[in-house]
């Protein structure tokens, strides 16, 4: 539920916003890495952090293509394509690419100026955007009056302008949204301005302008970090109509997220650009044009982005990209087949910086050589992220490779339990399943102590292929799900594979298949006893963490 903006209070030097506003590594021999672990359970099973979303889009202008579509049909006609995905986020940022009102004359011997219509603005608030930086060259078109009408307009329209003030110490005042407890710190930044007089003064108006190439940035990121969650930069940078980012923009973003922006968001170049993420810091170097003047001449003007970025107060959570189109003035979320293409494309221009983005638009650090683009990518970096994955020395995953039942029990147990616990739990007196020097001993040991397996069932030998019954029987008995209950007829009935299958192999199928674990195969079987790769079986576990487990 979307709540909207109460009010616009000032707590301090910033704007404060309220309203709408993880399986342990993986053992083999020769593992490297070690994993660091909660002191009690495991971080999957625990109480989720609370979260805001973010929405972020690039550049927005109200003018020329847009401010004709708008006269002619309202205020809302170019947002009509995207609101829904920008009002589900607890806040939505752009970059206000343009001034607004009605005063101020255009500055002389500048090429392109840009002065949108009051009315414009209420499609904006309509369509969901919270905050918009004014923090570009665009902002200053009409001169300081009109920037000061820009910003009055806005807030009257109920959105907060970032990154421009009457003065110096309004133009650095930092935005803050909070939402459940989560104090997220937005600063907006201009790198691009005609002139250092666009900056603003101790007693005049302009835009936060950073003229010390990051400097002054790194300096005001480090004041505000004490005093939020989540810091997000949001700059004005970069070379238009380039999709690689100059060197310069690389420093400046190295340098912020060393000094603590969890985010760095870029517009300016009005083409996208590539993303690096590390699972915990994400910067956007640019999400292009997304409400914007039509220009047919170079498609890729047409195509922007809406960041959808779910934060806590880890960091960044997860983020992924959705694809707009401009069409004539209107943008519309793109849903047509070369949307893959898209995500290809980005998935490119984000490899320098290990970064992934699936065919789905989730934006992901390429973790492992063989992971990239691999349907489970998804879900094998969240259980990486968690502490339970960790892969191979050599960078692989081997994400096809047929999973041992020791593995398993190796995977299961740290997505369970802490490596404390499942040090400290004493493995039974008659465990004969693997001698006290094998790897897998202490996995296997615990799921035997807590009685989710035999200790002296030879089945369970720990180099043995583990099919999906052998799992789904452990995490039946992890769910506390007992032998003797109910088949439930319905959620067996379209499979074809189950005849042979004894009582309680049934009842663990139609428990299975009831809590959403298992799907089945486009053949109409379930191939319980078949093998499983190491991608499958980070599937069905994550499963069970988010179906089972939360539910209960």
């Amino acid at each position: 539920m979307r709540l909207r903006l109460g009010k616009v209070s000032r707590i301090g030097t910033a704007a404060v916003i309220a309203g709408t506003l993880a399986l342990a590594s993986l053992p083999f021999p020769g593992s490297q890495v070690a994993c660091a672990s909660p002191a009690l359970g495991s971080p999957l099973l625990r109480t989720p952090e609370p979260t805001v979303t973010l929405a972020f889009v690039g550049d927005i202008l109200l003018n020329l293509t847009v401010g004709d579509l708008i006269a002619r049909d309202g205020p809302t006609a170019p947002w009509e394509g995207v609101r829904n995905v920008l009002s589900r986020a607890d806040f939505a940022i752009g970059n206000l690419e343009c001034a607004v009102g009605t005063t101020g004359e255009p500055t002389p011997d500048k090429e392109w100026v840009f002065r949108a219509d009051p009315q414009a603005l209420e499609g904006l608030k309509w369509a969901g955007i919270d905050v918009v930086s004014l923090a570009n060259n665009h902002a200053l078109d009409y001169g300081p009056e009109c920037l000061l009408e820009t910003i009055d307009l806005l807030r009257q329209a109920g959105v907060e302008p970032a990154g421009a003030g009457a003065n110096l110490s309004e133009a650095l005042r930092p935005v803050i949204l909070e939402k459940s407890g989560v104090r997220v710190g937005l600063l907006a930044v201009n790198m691009i301005y005609p002139t250092v007089s666009w900056g603003a003064g101790e007693d005049s108006p302009g835009l936060a302008i950073d003229d010390t190439w990051h400097m002054h940035t790194v300096r005001r990121v480090q004041e505000l970090l004490p005093h939020v969650d989540v810091l997000a930069v949001y700059l004005h940078w970069g070379e238009e109509r380039q999709e690689v980012p100059p060197d310069w923009t690389l420093r400046m973003a190295h340098a912020l997220r060393n000094a603590g922006a969890h985010l760095v968001v870029g517009s300016h170049p009005h083409v996208l650009n590539g993303f690096d993420y590390d699972g915990i810091n994400l910067t956007a170097y640019s999400l292009g044009n997304f409400v914007f003047t039509t220009r047919p001449e170079d498609p890729r003007l047409q195509i922007g982005a809406v960041l959808e970025v779910t934060v806590s107060k880890r960091g960044v959570e997860s983020a992924s990209v959705i694809p707009t189109r401009i069409v004539w003035g209107r943008t519309v979320v793109d849903e047509s087949p070369e949307t893959e293409e898209i995500f290809a494309w980005l998935s490119s221009l984000s490899s320098p910086w290990n970064t992934d983005v699936d065919h789905r638009g989730n934006i992901l650090p390429a973790l492992f050589s063989d992971m990239r683009r691999h349907w489970a990518q998804d879900t094998v970096t969240k259980l990486v992220r968690a502490g339970a994955i960790q892969g191979y020395p050599d960078g692989t995953f081997r994400p096809e490779s047929t999973i041992t039942k020791g593995e398993f029990a190796a995977l299961f147990s740290r997505t369970v339990a802490s490596p404390e616990e499942i040090e400290s739990t004493p493995s039974p007196a008659d465990f004969s399943l693997c001698d006290q020097s094998a790897w897998q001993y202490p996995y296997m040991a615990y799921l035997a102590s807590t009685g989710l397996i035999s200790g002296t069932d030879p089945s369970w030998d720990p180099l043995a292929p583990c099919s999906r019954l052998d799992a789904l029987t452990v995490m039946r008995k992890h769910a506390a799900q007992t032998p003797g209950e109910p088949v439930i007829l319905e959620n067996l009935a379209s499979f074809k594979d189950l005849s042979g299958l004894d009582a309680q192999a049934l009842e663990t199928a139609s428990w299975a298949v009831g809590a959403g674990l298992l799907k089945g195969y486009e053949d109409g079987t379930l191939r319980l006893g078949g093998t499983v790769t190491r991608a499958e079986m980070a599937e069905l576990i994550w499963r069970y963490i988010r179906n089972v487990w939360d539910e209960r």
